[in-house]
């Protein structure tokens, strides 16, 4: 299929002005907002949590810039009523995942995007508009990005809660049956979500 590519905005924070921040919170995909003469459908990305175990983390949608990946428990994403929520563990013992942190809370780096496969979509007429609809999706990749696409999306960095709030890393399974084919890349713009 032909790859297609979406941004989201974000936004990098702090609980504390002195504080660093631990981690990116963000959402990478909003639902039933039409953009572009296209929708993502609520409930899309629903299988392909369900399914998939080990989606990652990259800077820049580069495979040698991982952040984090969901099979040791560094990235976790989940479905809300307005779209696909990411909070991006980084490495705080990299250098280069501090200075990534440091970026994002600056706004030097402030948009998220995704790569997935359609599944399932349609062409549908909303008030005389042909809209693309993505009823499913494979998601296989997040990223934080430099480019924007859509304006409903957010990220931003956050300070953690406690020390125990980043999670300890656990070992990948490299086993054969569980490897999963690569895809083209799709990706979505970020919004700014303000802080809770």
């Amino acid at each position: 299929m032909k790859r297609e590519i979406r941004h989201f905005n974000i936004e990098a924070r702090s609980a504390e002005p002195e504080e660093s921040p631990t981690k990116i919170v963000g959402r990478a995909a909003v639902f039933n907002t039409i953009a572009h003469g296209e929708m993502i459908q609520k409930g899309a990305f629903a299988k392909s949590l369900e399914e998939q175990d080990d989606i990652k983390a990259y800077l820049g949608h580069n495979p040698l810039n991982i952040l984090a990946r969901r099979a040791n428990g560094t990235l976790e994403l989940s479905e809300s009523d307005q779209g696909l929520e990411v909070t991006i563990y980084p490495n705080l013992d990299s250098q280069a995942d501090r200075d990534i942190l440091a970026k994002v809370q600056r706004g030097d780096i402030n948009q998220m995007s995704f790569g997935f496969m359609p599944v399932k979509e349609e062409m549908v007429d909303i008030n005389g508009e042909q809209v693309r609809v993505l009823k499913e999706v494979r998601l296989f990749e997040v990223s934080v990005v430099t480019e924007p696409w859509y304006e409903t999306t957010v990220a931003e960095a956050r300070e953690k809660a406690d020390a125990d709030e980043q999670p300890e890393p656990v070992p990948a399974d490299h086993s054969t049956e569980k490897a999963k084919p690569r895809h083209a890349l799709r990706l979505a713009k970020l919004k700014l979500l303000e802080m809770e």
